[in-house]
């Protein structure tokens, strides 16, 4: 997975049509809306603020049949090696049997454990900032180096977590990416009043409690214009420092009156909005999770903002490819923990 090195990792927004031939999970999806659903799917965008992000709950068909194009190749039988150098940022750890780096999830024992990925030419002498407890060291770095598909072999030195600052995961830009296109006028703040952390917990409330709500989150990565406005627009936030306006965009998934449920939020929320219908069954989504959750170095895949989102070891396109194809193009998205050098700033 080159991030930024295939186009499907990339910042940038994918299309919102599938490309190419139709995919089951496609063609199943269509078949499944009624014309007052498809006339409810057309994108509401209007001014309002962004929302952390909840979890996702069902909706759809949860009958639904296959999802997976049988025409798709092959998945990709192992972890693919990259061509140049790669950086993760994970826990070191080095308990007696060799140094590994944990990429994945980490236990909370102390020492803490991990299932780590094999490190090479990693020298504890040379690094400041770990614990050495009961004859396990441990710390946080970010580790540039070359990866064969099995293991990191450190090239560069090694950085402490708490001086790294990489760029934005483009999985995880993907993930967030608000669902509506651009207004002409842009994306901006109309209510400075209603766009602040007191109003986006009042605005998740009141999206929660619409007929078919299945998720919300915030895009931060949308350029979002922010009007003049008092110096403390809401005297009520106290001293949590969130008395401005946010620069985000609230997405808000409602598998019904997607008209309604805008109307409802805006009367809570003044920052930009942008309001939904799915475009995936949930049934679907949580079928094609479980299935890529077998790709080689996976560590998850979650259904998450009418997506599916695989974190792994490392990708050079070809799992992403392979998602497209099995999948439909913006079905899945995947983020490797390992970034190309120069995609991680």
């Amino acid at each position: 997975m080159s991030d930024e090195q295939t186009p499907e990792l990339a910042v940038t927004r994918e299309p919102a049509a599938p490309a190419g031939r139709p995919t089951p999970m496609m063609s199943s999806h269509r078949s499944s809306q009624t014309a007052p659903r498809r006339r409810r799917t057309a994108q509401v965008c209007v001014a309002a603020l962004a929302l952390a992000a909840v979890a996702l709950a069902g909706c759809g068909n949860q009958d639904s049949t296959t999802v997976k194009d049988a025409n798709a190749p092959a998945a990709p039988a192992a972890v693919p090696a990259a061509s140049g150098k790669v950086t993760g940022l994970g826990m070191v750890m080095d308990s007696g049997d060799g140094t590994t780096i944990c990429l994945g999830p980490i236990g909370e024992s102390y020492p803490p454990s991990c299932a780590g990925t094999p490190l090479s030419g990693w020298d504890w002498k040379r690094v400041e900032g770990f614990e050495d407890i009961s004859g396990v060291k441990f710390g946080m770095f970010a580790v540039t180096g070359t990866w064969d598909g099995t293991t990191l072999t450190v090239t560069d030195p090694p950085v402490s977590a708490a001086l790294y600052d990489p760029a934005p995961d483009p999985g995880y830009v993907r993930t967030v990416a608000t669902r509506c296109e651009t207004p002409a006028e842009g994306w901006a703040v109309s209510d400075p009043a209603t766009a602040n952390a007191n109003a986006l917990e009042r605005a998740n409330a009141v999206a929660a409690k619409q007929p078919g709500y299945v998720s919300a989150w915030t895009d931060q990565f949308a350029e979002v214009s922010i009007p003049d406005h008092p110096t403390d627009p809401d005297p009520d936030m106290g001293d949590d420092g969130a008395v401005g306006p946010l620069p985000l965009v609230l997405n808000v998934l409602v598998d019904g009156d997607v008209e309604a449920a805008t109307a409802a939020v805006q009367k809570v929320w003044g920052g930009a909005l942008c309001v939904t219908a799915p475009e995936h069954q949930q049934g679907d989504l949580e079928t094609v999770a479980a299935e890529l959750g077998h790709l080689p170095g996976a560590d998850s895949a979650v259904a998450q903002n009418d997506r599916v989102v695989v974190t792994c070891l490392f990708d050079d396109g070809s799992l992403q490819a392979y998602a497209d194809d099995a999948y439909g193009k913006d079905v899945v998205i995947i983020s490797p923990a390992l970034r190309p050098l120069d995609a991680t700033g």
